[in-house]
């Protein structure tokens, strides 16, 4: 691999070296908990799925018995911005998208008996799950976030295009060679790991796959597929993927991409435009999240699925960690 492909050229050797300086000075002493701490992290910046595994690992944590905290940034909320304290969300509480952010938003409603902590900083969020009587942590998106001791580090893999590349060519916030301070990756369904071979080798590998596809209302009631030819309105990483697995299944709708994590009010008014002039829309769970209650009297369809994590995975999990 050539050292143009590793470091994305100059601005991406800057990039990686800076993140790296900052993770080292922050992580000299990291905090430790007395409860397991879990990250599920990436070194891909944005889109490499680390919300369906936070989502899943809670679901299954909790079905072993454990009341399982999640301190999650918020990114495109007030709580994910600048000094604003962490804000605890207790089981079968609500969050709003403006305050907490789409991912923080949908994690509330797919994993509603877990207690989130949404806000930037991850060791104050983590330490009021604790003082809040959690018996397990998941720190969404902690691998470049050193602070804080964690019992495992898990990276998410996935498919993306840029996944091999440093920014701003390609999407990596680290040099590929983080990948073997992993404890374990998490290799999402489709993603091209042979140049983990060359970053690391031998590490310990768990390969996730997704239930089969689903539509839902708003309401979260099962329906039936859309009509071929509605707008696919998409505010999520890689937007192409989810295109061509709808065409695989027959349908040609129009894709409409957003930024990701696009600010509900910025993109707001065009995503109802084109709603209303097709007669409805697609979206996908996260962007129901952010621009549910927009939609209210026009037909949408919202494309769900679960991601399924092995069982050696959950025994690997209560195995490497200590007991709560």
């Amino acid at each position: 691999m050539g050292a143009d492909t590793v470091s994305g050229g100059f601005l991406g050797i800057l990039y990686a070296s800076v993140r790296e300086a900052r993770r080292r000075a922050h992580g000299g002493s990291p905090l430790k908990l007395d409860l397991p701490v879990v990250s599920i992290g990436a070194l891909q910046a944005g889109g490499a799925g680390k919300t369906p595994v936070a989502v899943a690992l809670c679901r299954a944590l909790q079905e072993e018995g454990l009341l399982v905290g999640v301190a999650i940034q918020g990114v495109g909320g007030r709580l994910g911005r600048g000094d604003t304290p962490p804000k605890l969300s207790a089981p079968g509480s609500t969050l709003s998208v403006k305050d907490a952010g789409d991912e923080a938003v949908l994690l509330r409603r797919e994993a509603p008996g877990a207690v989130l902590a949404v806000g930037r900083d991850r060791i104050t969020a983590a330490t009021a799950l604790a003082k809040g009587g959690v018996d397990f942590i998941l720190l969404e998106d902690g691998f470049q976030w050193s602070g804080l001791h964690r019992d495992l580090d898990f990276v998410v893999v996935s498919g993306a295009p840029g996944g091999e590349t440093v920014l701003p060519k390609g999407r990596l916030r680290e040099w590929p060679s983080a990948y073997g301070r992993a404890d374990a990756l998490l290799i999402m369904p489709g993603a091209n790991t042979a140049f983990l071979d060359e970053w690391a080798p031998g590490g310990t590998r768990f390969s996730l796959s997704w239930g089969s596809p689903r539509w839902e209302t708003l309401d979260h009631n099962a329906t039936t597929a859309p009509p071929p030819n509605l707008p696919l309105c998409a505010a999520i990483a890689d937007p192409n993927s989810l295109l061509e697995e709808l065409r695989a299944e027959g349908l040609d709708p129009l894709l409409i991409p957003f930024p990701d994590h696009a600010p509900m009010d910025a993109h707001r008014n065009r995503m109802l435009r084109e709603a209303r002039a097709y007669g409805g829309v697609i979206l996908t769970t996260k962007d129901a999240a952010r621009w549910g209650d927009a939609l209210e009297g026009i037909p949408t369809w919202v494309r769900t699925r679960t991601l399924l994590l092995p069982s050696e995975l959950i025994q690997y999990v209560l195995a490497t960690t200590p007991a709560p």
